[in-house]
């Protein structure tokens, strides 16, 4: 059964594989005939934009738990990145358009390239996860299938609270008292990147709440508390990635209870009408805050703000307020990869990768190391001449914008070799039922969807940390048992 389950993925994958190939070849030999731009993005864009999303729902229908990986959640984002995103070029209305394009305009041609590229990149992740999955044994690793009709023995139970105890503990005093008030800009202290890692503890403790939620009435209480209070400090600190880290850590608990596909289908249509819908609202507040980079916002202000969006009362500062579809274009990243594309074409190639070799290196030893995270600052001062806000290429095309095809193919061999790294990983967690570890899964799971991060500092850099991170919840929890065993006795 778990080997026929193993299979399936396989199957699947390697089908997406095979179909995502052949649609590139066959319109790309259309478009040297017929020279024929437009037909060929969209049927490339739309080949991204359904076949990800249709072997995730066949795999999760199947039983597959795909999306407890950061490569399913890779396969989604693809999906919405470089499939619906880009086909606001030939769907999005004349105001979207004209918005996306105000900044760094690009053709059909230029989008082909964009499309054609991180094609080739998508593939070489594929194949090279695949291949890995196909290939590498290691113990456990079918282990992840017993999970999905979570069986909650009384072991399991006690596991559960030990650990959802553990988990709130971590993370509500750093999620709530360092985290928020940096994003709010109350404070401006500089958060080390494994307490920030380790604040996402929150979101663990939000799963084993759920699980628990039915059975006792406190995890319940816990469990809405917790979920309410990151949906306030989300819309607080307009911040899109806190609002919807809560929906897909629920997503995820359907997964572990057992909930059938359609109603994950629900969830994920909720949750992209809450997107359209909050999109502008939270564009509409940092403007009026007027800095888009480090803003505060009253919390008495949002209503006014909800009220001028829904009545179009103010149209001159944001286009989404006259027409334009804003949320869109939050899904589109084709503007900055054509820019590092041409960058690279033109001589002006990258130097965020040549960073690799102070990723290793304390700032307590050495102060003067660079700061990294201003890359991101930089490419957007090149892309558009704003410094204050940051922008990246992906890393889908980041690879190209430093080295050219062989840096794009190079890069997707490590993305693919990371996403199988991760794969073991999350058997482990769940097929030994280590939920205390579920920060640094989630973790994992955020490098698959949030991919206009850079390589050295979002991947490379990352882990490091989550290796530190990882030993550090080890060593806690083992304190917090018996702590809690001399308490109770």
């Amino acid at each position: 059964m778990l080997k026929n389950k193993a299979k399936i993925e396989l199957k699947c994958l390697f089908i997406l594989f095979a179909v995502l190939s052949v649609n590139l070849l066959l319109f790309s030999l259309y478009t040297i005939i017929s020279g024929n731009y437009q037909n060929t993005n969209i049927a490339i864009n739309l080949a991204f934009l359904i076949l990800p999303l249709a072997c995730i729902y066949f795999l999760t229908s199947k039983q597959v738990l795909i999306l407890l990986t950061p490569f399913g959640w890779f396969l989604i984002s693809t999906s919405i990145f470089y499939g619906f995103g880009p086909l606001l070029y030939s769907f999005g209305n004349e105001g979207t358009i004209e918005y996306t394009n105000y900044t760094y305009e690009i053709n059909q041609a230029e989008l082909y390239r964009v499309n054609m590229l991180v094609s080739v990149n998508i593939l070489v992740i594929l194949a090279t996860y695949v291949l890995s999955l196909a290939f590498f044994k290691y113990p456990g690793r079918d282990g992840i299938w017993n999970q999905l009709y979570l069986s909650l023995k009384e072991r399991h139970i006690n596991i559960l609270i030990s650990t959802s105890r553990f988990l709130m503990l971590l993370g509500i005093p750093i999620h709530f008292f360092l985290i928020v008030p940096q994003a709010i800009g109350m404070t401006n202290w500089v958060i080390p990147g494994v307490i920030q890692y380790i604040g996402v503890a929150i979101y663990g403790a939000l799963i084993t709440l759920y699980l628990l939620k039915d059975k006792f009435f406190i995890a319940k209480l816990q469990f809405y508390f917790i979920l309410i209070s990151l949906v306030i400090t989300g819309l607080i600190s307009l911040s899109k990635t806190l609002l919807f880290l809560g929906p897909i850590t629920i997503g995820i608990a359907f997964i572990l209870k057992g909930a059938q596909i359609r109603r994950l289908v629900t969830l994920g249509g909720v949750a992209f009408l809450v997107f359209m819908f909050i999109s502008p609202i939270i564009m509409f507040a940092r403007i009026l805050n007027d800095d888009t980079s480090s803003f505060q916002l009253e919390a008495s202000m949002l209503g006014d703000i909800v009220n001028t969006v829904s009545d179009n009362s103010i149209t001159d500062n944001v286009n989404a307020l006259s027409g334009t579809q804003f949320w869109w274009t939050r899904l589109n990243y084709a503007s900055q990869q054509s820019f590092a594309i041409s960058e690279y074409d033109k001589g002006n190639s990258g130097k965020s990768l040549s960073d690799v070799v102070w990723i290793i290196v304390p700032r307590a030893i050495y102060p003067d190391k660079p700061m990294l995270s201003k890359i991101g600052n930089e490419f957007n001062e090149s892309f558009d001449g704003n410094y204050s806000s940051a922008a990246s290429p992906t890393f889908i095309i980041e690879g190209y914008w430093n080295f050219g095809w062989i840096g794009l193919i190079l890069c997707g061999l490590f993305l693919g070799l990371m996403f199988y790294c991760w794969r073991i990983y999350c058997d482990w967690l769940f097929s030994n039922f280590k939920f205390q570890y579920l920060p640094i899964w989630f973790s994992g799971l955020l490098m698959g969807i949030f991919q206009d991060g850079w390589l050295i500092i979002n991947c490379l850099g990352v882990l490091i940390i989550i290796f530190i991170t990882h030993y550090f919840i080890k060593v806690s929890f083992q304190i917090y048992k018996e702590i809690y065993s001399i308490i109770r006795n």
